[in-house]
Formats: structure tokens, C-alpha cells, sequence
């Protein structure tokens, strides 16, 4: 008859433990499949590893992963950001032209507003393409 594996106590093991699990291309296709993959800090660890596993046609496929998960989420939030920003610093210019002084948090958050400008600049390029 079959015999069934035991493990250490006796007990008879899970089939599923013998089962190899994922390689390291597969991870790193399911980690680049991902949505906003590209945005992620490893996405090159991925990249290299896909490429020293599965050769020079790796480079096309992780493209392709990475262009198909892009979602923008990220330039989304950068464009709401950007939006609150510009809204703070209107709010702060029609109470400073009322008469009211205006607060050193204003001048703060119209810098951090055209430092947005740039970033979502290029965000914005970057979900045209």
C-alpha cells in the first residue's frame, strides 16, 4: 500500500510542505505584475533578479509587467496634494488681503507649493508616457 511521511512527532505531514515553493523569478514576475510595482523602492532588486534568472528576455518582460501595472495612484495623490496646497495658500492670500497678517505657515506652504509643482511636473510627464 502507500505509504504516508511523518514528520519529527509522528504526525503525518501536509503534502503541500514537500511542494517547492515559488523561485525567485517567479517572485520577482508577481512582485513586477504588481500594480505601481515601478514605484516601489526593490523594483530593481526584481528586475535583476528576473534578468540572472531567466536571461536577456527578462529586461522585455519586466517592462511589460511594470507598464502594465502602472496605475498612477502615486501622481494622484501627488496631484490631490498639490490641489490642498494651492488652496491653503489662496485661503491665507484672501485673509491677508482683508487685513488680517498673515502667518510664517503661509509663506512655508506657498514654497512647499511650487516644490509640488515640480515633482507633479513630472509625475504628470510620466502618466502622459
Amino acid at each position: 500500500g502507500a505509504t504516508t511521511s511523518q514528520d519529527d512527532d509522528g504526525q503525518p505531514k501536509d503534502d503541500m510542505e514537500d511542494e517547492p515553493t515559488m523561485d525567485a523569478a517567479a517572485v520577482a514576475e508577481q512582485f513586477l505584475q504588481g500594480q505601481d510595482a515601478i514605484m516601489e523602492d526593490s523594483v530593481l532588486e526584481h528586475i535583476a533578479t528576473l534578468i540572472s534568472e531567466l536571461g536577456n528576455v527578462a529586461g522585455k518582460k519586466a517592462l511589460q509587467y511594470l507598464v502594465q501595472g502602472y496605475q498612477g495612484d502615486t501622481a494622484m495623490c501627488g496631484l490631490m496634494g498639490l490641489w490642498l496646497a494651492e488652496l491653503k495658500s489662496s485661503r491665507a492670500a484672501a485673509s491677508s488681503s482683508s487685513g488680517k497678517p498673515r502667518s510664517t505657515a503661509t509663506t512655508s506652504s506657498t514654497t512647499d507649493v511650487r516644490e509640488n509643482n515640480v515633482i507633479q511636473e513630472g509625475a504628470a510627464d510620466a502618466a502622459r508616457d
